[in-house]
């Protein structure tokens, strides 16, 4: 029984010190084409971003992809351009299956604009519809009081599809 005590003890300090270990220097530089990690030394998960800078800081805002989906857009903050903040997932998926961000659809390429006469930020990105894929691709906007949200989506449209529609008729 004491070996197991010991062991588990040993087992629990070594996996703290390899932790410690793999929190990544604060970055000075980066080189395309290779992993970026987060303080956390996590991999940043923002692919298809946009940055905002607001306030003295900077925002990467960027489709967060899991293993086989999309699962809503992430943000990340940093003062430098080089060392990088999880912020947290600024617009979710919806679990109602009914809504135009439910699981099964795309959110991607997000881009975050202030408002100054609404007071809000404003994400826009491109959307694809549960089930449909690109032939439903839409403009999707999110708004929040805050930069790194939560966000909440308020619709979809698509810009110039009747002159779209027109040109492929052609």
């Amino acid at each position: 029984m004491r070996f197991y005590i010991v062991f588990l003890m040993l087992y629990l300090t070594g996996s703290r010190a390899i932790q410690a270990q793999t929190t990544p220097p604060r970055q000075t530089e980066f080189k395309p084409g290779e992993i970026w990690y987060d303080d956390k030394g996590a991999v940043i998960n923002a692919h298809g971003g946009g940055l905002l800078y607001d306030k003295g800081t900077y925002y990467w805002f960027g489709e967060k992809r899991g293993k086989s989906a999309s699962e809503g857009v992430n943000v990340y903050s940093s003062k430098d351009l080089y060392n990088w903040t999880m912020e947290g997932l600024a617009l979710a998926k919806s679990t109602d299956t009914t809504s135009e961000i439910a699981t099964n659809g795309l959110m991607e390429r997000p881009k975050v604009i202030y408002n100054p006469k609404t007071k809000q930020y404003v994400m826009w990105f491109h959307l694809e519809l549960p089930g449909k894929g690109y032939s439903a691709a839409r403009a999707g906007v999110a708004v929040s009081k805050n930069v790194t949200g939560p966000y909440t989506y308020v619709k979809s449209f698509r810009p110039n599809v009747a002159r779209h529609d027109a040109l492929c008729r052609r």
